[in-house]
């Protein structure tokens, strides 16, 4: 807290180094990963999250399963995708873990999609397909939240690229008319819901164009 972060990394490394089996290891662990992090090192992250879900002794940490979630985002922001997706898919395929961390796990997964290029050449939107998918299960099982409105909102841009204008348009409205997004994710739906309607009037002509 004193902003010491190379005192705080040596303290934590040696901790871990010296005392593998103490219950307050895998935390350690955690921070140095979090230090990697926040240092723009995603690789460094990444690896340092990996140990605390590949290192047998700390399988009953209560950090097992958010590290999994860490390490994919740090794969996300390293930009390796397939990495992203293997970690975040075993996460959501173990049924210990809980429904919370899940959710989490299912929006960095549409994220990952959204952003992967298709396997498939010849169909290039496929990600986003499979994306709205996901966006879909959270709605379903958020439906008075937070998540749930936050889903609308990604199942929406998925929607506008793939020029389903009218299921992007509901799916905007949904998140500005919801009294569970806060005023950032209404403004966002706004402007997204005004940018289909510009698209939907470049296709049209005369008074329905205006």
């Amino acid at each position: 807290q004193a902003g010491r972060e190379t005192n705080a990394y040596d303290l934590f490394t040696a901790f871990v180094s010296r005392f593998p089996a103490d219950t307050n290891a895998p935390l350690a662990q955690w921070w140095v990963a979090d230090h990697f992090f926040r240092q723009g090192n995603f690789v460094g992250a990444e690896t340092n999250y990996e140990l605390i879900f590949q290192t047998p002794a700390w399988k009953n940490s209560t950090l097992y399963y958010p590290a999994q979630l860490m390490a994919g985002r740090a794969a996300v922001s390293r930009q390796g995708f397939s990495d992203a997706k293997t970690y975040l898919v075993n996460l959501l395929a173990d049924t210990n873990c809980v429904d919370p961390l899940k959710t989490k796990a299912m929006f960095a997964y549409g994220g990952v999609l959204m952003r992967q290029e298709s396997p498939d050449t010849n169909h290039p939107f496929a990600n986003f397909e499979e994306a709205t998918n996901q966006f879909g299960l959270i709605i379903q099982a958020n439906p008075t939240n937070e998540f749930g409105a936050l889903a609308w909102s990604e199942l929406a841009k998925c929607q506008l690229q793939l020029l389903n204008f009218a299921a992007a348009t509901n799916a905007f409205a949904q998140v500005f008319n919801s009294p569970y997004a806060d005023i950032s994710m209404r403004s966002e739906a706004k402007i997204g819901c005004g940018l289909v309607l510009e698209k939907i009037a470049a296709l049209l002509t005369g008074t329905n164009r205006i």
